[in-house]
């Protein structure tokens, strides 16, 4: 569930989450909004979300953090404490 107060923030909001699932997770999600309420403290928004969760395959999760791991530079204990 979302609340804001700003107008036409559940789309914003529906356009990040579709980013943020394209960009980091490679998966695309279909968002649906379930509900809408216009109430003194802003809109309350619940959203659905339908993708493949390719996280509870095997070993998707241990292949995605080897390639991410891969782009980290290599550090040691050396580099938080050099003395000069």
């Amino acid at each position: 569930m979302r609340r804001s107060r700003r107008k036409r923030y559940t789309y914003y909001v529906i356009g990040q989450l579709m980013q943020i699932a394209l960009s980091l997770y490679d998966v695309t999600v279909d968002i649906s909004v379930v509900d809408e309420r216009q109430e003194e403290d802003g809109c309350h928004v619940t959203f659905r979300l339908d993708f493949v969760n390719k996280g509870a395959e095997s070993g998707w999760a241990e292949s995605r953090c080897a390639v991410a791991t891969r782009r980290l530079p290599v550090v040691t204990g050396l580099t938080f404490f050099t003395v000069n």
